[in-house]
């Protein structure tokens, strides 16, 4: 359903889903954890939302940011701390081969190191 919401705001209304502050040359999309929220109360009601005690999902280790990839390192930081909460370890997601050789890689040195934009090309 709120796939469905999602696709019919970007066919009719593909400025709901941009942002341009004031002296912004160019748009920027806005991030899905902000768009699809408000489109599923849109379509669902306010109560439609909720938020989980446990997260639902975890973010890829190492895969590289776009725009804060200096921060790569403590984003997996954080999802390490998230799956410790939850009773969870990096062997209870489904991970890609790259992504497995990060956690290996930081598992054996005690640092995170980046997967390497070409191997993520290559992958997909």
């Amino acid at each position: 359903m709120g796939y469905e919401r999602l696709l019919e705001t970007l066919r009719n209304d593909v400025g709901a889903l941009l942002w341009k502050g004031k002296r912004a040359r160019f748009y920027s999309v806005k991030p899905i954890d902000k768009v699809l929220p408000r489109q599923i109360m849109a379509l669902c009601g306010e109560g439609s939302v909720h938020i989980v005690t446990h997260p639902a999902f975890f973010r890829a280790p190492m895969l590289p940011s776009k725009i804060h990839t200096k921060w790569d390192p403590e984003f997996c930081k954080s999802t390490e701390y998230q799956l410790s909460a939850c009773g969870l370890q990096w062997d209870d997601l489904w991970l890609n081969e790259q992504e497995r050789d990060a956690v290996q890689r930081r598992m054996d040195t005690g640092v995170w190191s980046s997967i390497h934009p070409i191997e993520l090309v290559e992958h997909y």
